[in-house]
């Protein structure tokens, strides 16, 4: 028997398809179509118009005007999609920081579709950044590691926290921090999709709630973080609280990742 999310999955892909071939019959382009996003589960409220990047702001600062033409490319919206593309930027132009909501967000169950594209340069590196420091990792070269959780606050003990725990001396040793993932046994169940894969689109939820971090990916679950006795210390209890949520673009790294669907259901 096919779970309530099974049920709901296949209605929404029904009438994706069957809007699709409406929009076919009637001359109309796609993205016309799909610039508004689909409905959001009850509960659930849309970070996206799927038009504009309203609601959202990059927080680099271009220092040329390069950078500035730059950065109206690294961060876009295409195809009702945020798309978040360094590699069509020259090297010397890229920059590194975050596309931010404007709003702040503590405990919530965040959920999206993503899309990588099978091409990238340097080490290919980028997440998703929650309560600004704790970020789930989004790594086209090793898709094993998606959603491992990485402590970017300032007083990190920790390089990975979850599914490994290793210190930042040990991630940035012989190998670098990409070094676990030639080696990592995937969960049980794992799926992954490139855009040149069917069906292209990649289902993610994370979940942040008071010190527990969990990220599910085509729902196998990736990470799951309890932060107590780590995020609750003296030295760190003040940075992982309430923040926006930010899609990385990693400086010199060159990726091509797309974000829909994008939708929020805070806890009350």
């Amino acid at each position: 028997m096919k779970s309530s999310k099974d049920r709901n999955m296949s209605r929404r892909e029904f009438v994706r398809s069957t809007t699709v071939a409406m929009a076919a019959a009637s001359g109309c382009r796609f993205s016309e179509v799909f610039a508004q996003e689909e409905t959001p589960e009850p509960g659930f409220v849309s970070l996206l118009d799927g038009k504009s990047l309203q609601g959202w702001r990059a927080t680099m600062r271009p220092a040329t005007d390069a950078q500035k033409q730059a950065l109206k490319k690294i961060f876009r919206i295409e195809d009702g999609a945020i798309v978040v593309d360094t590699l069509s930027v020259p090297v010397a132009n890229r920059m590194s920081g975050y596309l931010a909501t404007e709003k702040k967000y503590r405990d919530f169950v965040l959920r999206l579709r993503m899309q990588i594209e099978r091409k990238w340069d340097g080490d290919g590196n980028s997440g998703i950044e929650v309560r600004s420091g704790l970020q789930f990792d989004v790594h086209p070269p090793e898709p094993s590691m998606m959603g491992w959780i990485w402590d970017h606050g300032p007083n990190a003990a920790y390089g990975w926290l979850s599914p490994i725990k290793a210190t930042m001396q040990d991630s940035f040793a012989a190998g670098g921090a990409w070094k676990y993932g030639k080696t990592a046994t995937p969960p049980k169940g794992f799926k992954f999709y490139y855009a040149d894969e069917k069906p292209g689109w990649n289902d993610v939820e994370i979940t942040c709630r008071g010190l527990h971090f969990r990220f599910v990916l085509n729902g196998i679950v990736m990470s799951d973080f309890d932060g107590a006795g780590y995020l609750d210390v003296e030295a760190r209890k003040n940075y992982h609280t309430t923040a926006p949520i930010m899609f990385q673009a990693h400086g010199k790294d060159g990726v091509t990742i797309r974000y829909k669907d994008i939708r929020i259901k805070e806890a009350r």
